[in-house]
């Protein structure tokens, strides 16, 4: 891999479903989750496309979680989405089966093009992805498959508003990327995303008032003031 080169570009079309775009408090923590996987995955695909790409989808688990389990995960974001609004300190606490259920249910996720699957353990975050490179704009290989998997860690810096990603592994497809790219990786995703949350009013807005964002005993975490 050329830790040099610069990554490819992936925006989306602008139907549906936008990076920072849906007006919903939660779907902006939930895309910092997808966020890193893209860039670092364009990173990783800049000079390997054909090597890390497939002519076929590859399965990525889905979603499980009862009725329950999405009406909870519903209520937890609403309480903590009129806390935002109102200005009132909140905390929102969010286990793997309840992001899962809100990517496969909840309106603001219906449109999102490609599977993917979260998975929390002790400090870490796991997103496992399959999308076809040509539901999104000025891709090479359109016709291809983008899959694999990155494990991270995420916090938040309250002094700078701003998001901390800590690449603990990645693999695109069947190949790891080296551990020794983790660190550059980070610093890309880092650069990227701290980026867009700046040219968002509602995402920056909403970073401003994050005091914590990070995966503790296998939950999402989030607080504001």
């Amino acid at each position: 891999m050329a830790i040099g080169a610069p990554p490819i570009q992936i925006q989306k079309k602008k139907r549906g479903f936008g990076c920072f775009g849906c007006g919903c408090t939660i779907a902006i923590v939930l895309l910092l989750l997808f966020v890193g996987f893209f860039v670092a995955g364009g990173y990783t695909l800049y000079h390997r496309a054909i090597d890390l790409t497939d002519p076929a989808a590859a399965p990525v688990p889905q979603s499980t979680s009862s009725d329950d389990v999405y009406t909870g995960a519903s209520q937890k974001v609403t309480q903590f989405e009129n806390a935002f609004e109102s200005r009132q300190p909140a905390s929102l606490h969010l286990s793997a089966d309840e992001i899962n259920a809100l990517i496969a249910r909840d309106p603001n996720f219906t449109n999102l093009r490609g599977h993917f699957f979260v998975s929390l353990q002790g400090s870490e975050a796991t997103v496992q992805c399959d999308v076809q490179l040509g539901t999104y704009e000025n891709v090479v290989l359109a016709d291809r498959y983008f899959h694999g998997n990155v494990t991270f860690g995420v916090s938040v810096d309250p002094d700078t508003h701003s998001l901390l990603f800590d690449i603990h592994g990645m693999q695109i497809k069947d190949q790891p990327v080296p551990p020794s790219s983790a660190q550059s990786l980070s610093q890309v995703v880092n650069q990227t995303v701290n980026q867009k949350l700046q040219q968002n009013q509602i995402a920056r807005d909403f970073i401003a008032r994050v005091t914590k964002l990070d995966i503790e005993n296998n939950e999402l975490v989030i607080e504001i003031k």
